[in-house]
């Protein structure tokens, strides 16, 4: 047999998924002998056990001779594995019935079950001879516990055997292992006398090593085909994923441009906004300062009582709170008129009506000399709903104003006072008083009934504290509370501060808001103007 038949050979064994039988440690032709010696073992076993207990256990030892027989007419590296492990499986049987009737643990025979690993050892490899070994001994010893449990069974199986039959035995089976062992040792490759077998052997071990290297080299290539199936595969994915992210960056590129043209007019708006919000701005501020040059100053304002303030905070750049002060000389002496007036809105329209309130208050108090606070404010009225109603007739503007007008005579004590909806406080020997001014506002051409401003005359005391407000302080949110700080809240508040200093009110009144405000921003405009008689 050549070199290259060999590996195909257990190619194709492979491919069939029946492996041969390995090579035993015995020679070829000395395996035949070894057949034929166990077979002739076989037959003397056989005709024991007819001979005794009859065809039932006899028969495994003639089963065990047929198959003496076949390993001996084939070719060793042709018979299967099944069959050899057939084989000793039969031996096993035959002995331990051979032991089992010929005395059991006390049969001349005992020795003989050990040569069944024996055998496994020769022909099978070393994990078959271990568990064929393992077997034997489990065997030996549930025969053991057998015979010392059950009485009837040693004595069904106690023979009377003379001590020459089981020293014929046990020397018979010495002589026949080495005998064997003879054959083993004969049959060992050796460098000096058997140069064939030894050539023969080394072949075999190539054969294997081949067989290997086939199997190892089987088992990469299938490695490498699933390894290309696999690259394929990507590759053509990577081939998709290709065009995927040429046809996203197309995409993109267009939603770039897109962005970048949007963001060029947004750009251009920003800057157009910027420029309206700065001319707007700056309209505003030029606004404010015609405001605050129409407003008297506050300190200039507050020299003329004996102790007053003027707590003034708009919401915006402008306000649409105002308020107005003269002192005029009358034939009677010297009296004041004081005003605080909310405008409808905030910020720019309403700064538009503090100027027209303003001029008219001018017109009013200075060419028509009125200074009685309810024909002041019927006159203003009378003044902003003919300045506000279009030429037809037909009003177009219903905006107002919410206004305390007070008239002080100092010398005589004597305060007047007329309103268009805010109420005037005064305090006086802390219990403050509270006067509810007109329900119509000044100005509002919705009101189709006739207006009527109530003068209300106080005869005032030294200490009296006057307070006149608008309603920014009360609708300002807290950002605690989330509420409005309310008209009884603002009230408790002046009556707790009444008999400080007005400038110490003042910051009070302001400390007092900051700490209710907190981070919400400002509601309304905020004025309060306090003076004390």
């Amino acid at each position: 047999m050549s070199r290259q038949e060999i590996p195909v050979e257990n190619i194709i064994a492979q491919n069939l998924q029946v492996k041969p039988l390995e090579r035993s440690f015995l020679g070829k032709k000395y395996f035949f002998a070894f057949v034929i010696s166990n077979g002739l073992v076989y037959l003397l076993v056989s005709t024991f056990l007819f001979w005794n207990q009859g065809w039932l256990f006899g028969t495994p030892g003639g089963v065990a001779i047929f198959f003496c027989v076949i390993l001996f007419f084939f070719n060793l590296h042709k018979v299967r594995i099944p069959l050899v492990y057939g084989f000793i499986f039969l031996s096993y049987v035959s002995y331990f019935m051979l032991i089992f009737f010929s005395g059991g643990m006390k049969s001349p025979f005992i020795f003989w079950i050990f040569t069944v690993p024996l055998m496994s050892l020769l022909l099978t490899k070393r994990i078959v001879f271990l568990i064929v070994l393992v077997f034997t001994l489990l065997s030996m010893a549930g025969l053991f516990l057998l015979e010392s449990e059950f009485t009837d069974l040693q004595s069904l199986i106690q023979l009377h055997n003379p001590k020459f039959i089981q020293f014929v035995s046990n020397f018979s089976l010495v002589a026949y292992w080495l005998g064997i062992f003879y054959i083993r040792e004969r049959s060992q490759p050796s460098s000096l006398h058997r140069p064939q077998d030894h050539a023969h052997i080394s072949l075999d071990v190539e054969n294997k090593r081949l067989a290997d290297e086939v199997r190892e080299l089987s088992d990469r290539n299938a490695r490498l085909v699933r390894l290309y199936d696999n690259l394929k595969r990507f590759e053509i994915a990577g081939e998709q994923k290709t065009e995927i992210l040429a046809e996203a960056a197309r995409i993109l590129d267009i939603k770039n441009k897109q962005i970048r043209s949007v963001r060029d007019d947004y750009m251009q708006q920003s800057r157009k906004l910027e420029e309206l919000h700065e001319d707007l701005t700056n309209s505003i501020r030029y606004a404010q300062k015609i405001q605050e040059a129409i407003t008297p100053e506050s300190d200039w304002v507050v020299e003329h009582f004996r102790d007053a303030f003027i707590y003034y905070q708009p919401k915006d750049i402008v306000s649409g709170d105002f308020y107005w002060f003269e002192e005029i000389k009358t034939v009677e002496g010297r009296i004041k008129v004081l005003i605080a007036a909310d405008c409808t809105g905030h910020g720019v329209p309403g700064a538009f009506m503090t100027v027209i309130g303003h001029s008219l208050i001018n017109e009013i108090v200075h060419e028509m000399r009125v200074t009685r606070p309810d024909v002041l404010l019927k006159e203003l009225d009378r003044k902003i709903i003919d300045m506000l109603t279009s030429r037809n007739g037909k009003s177009e503007i219903h905006d107002g104003m919410d206004m305390v007008a007070l008239m002080i005579d100092e010398s005589n004590q004597v305060v007047q006072y007329a309103a268009a909806h805010n109420p005037l406080f005064y305090v006086r020997k802390q219990e403050l008083e509270i006067i509810k001014g007109s329900r119509y506002p000044v100005g509002s051409s919705q009101y189709r009934t006739e207006k009527s401003f109530k003068l209300h005359t106080i005869q005032a005391q030294p200490n009296d504290v006057f307070y006149i407000f608008t309603d920014g302080f009360q609708d300002q949110f807290g950002e605690k509370e989330e509420r409005k700080y309310m008209t009884r809240k603002f009230r408790n508040l002046l009556l707790s501060i009444n008999r400080l200093p007005l400038g110490e009110q003042k910051k009070k009144l302001h400390a007092e808001f900051e700490a209710w405000k907190g981070k919400i921003p400002q509601t309304d405009d905020v004025l309060i103007i306090g003076f004390r008689m």
